[in-house]
């Protein structure tokens, strides 16, 4: 585990269909407590941490380290994938080419969120949150113990 990294807490745009869906994908996975989640369209400007504005948490994602550092775009969810144990997801964006193009695409996908259809947010996460929902039930029901 990366002691300087977990917790990583991530600050989210609850008011997108496609944040949200990401963020529930996450926490249904998040069985080691890696990740701490503040949905910023609940508790405002005042959930966000020092040195972040406003503009800055709506214009790309934002997370802080344990160690306090503040890091933004395509890393928060580098580290949030590694969290959960399918970094498979975001590796591509380690590579040199794919991970400039990644950081180079993020800003204008995080600029437009809110105007993605519905379909989109459906086919990119439905399935991904119906197999995390069941990893997550499997996993409460051990040696016919189940706990919640």
């Amino acid at each position: 585990m990366n002691a300087h990294v977990y917790p990583l807490t991530i600050y989210y745009d609850g008011a997108c269909r496609l944040c949200d869906a990401e963020m529930t994908n996450l926490k249904l996975r998040n069985f080691d407590n890696k990740l701490r989640f503040v949905n910023l369209s609940e508790v405002g400007a005042s959930g966000l941490p020092e040195g972040v504005s406003w503009q800055m948490a709506m214009s790309l994602i934002q997370a802080r380290r344990a160690d306090g550092q503040i890091v933004s775009g395509v890393e928060v969810f580098r580290w949030a994938y590694e969290a959960v144990g399918i970094m498979w997801v975001t590796r591509w964006t380690t590579l040199p080419v794919l991970g400039r193009l990644a950081d180079a695409v993020y800003p204008w996908i995080a600029r437009n969120r809110r105007h993605f259809p519905s379909f989109i947010t459906k086919i990119l996460f439905e399935k991904a949150i119906r197999q995390a929902a069941q990893k997550a039930a499997e996993r409460r029901c051990v040696d016919d113990a189940c706990s919640l």
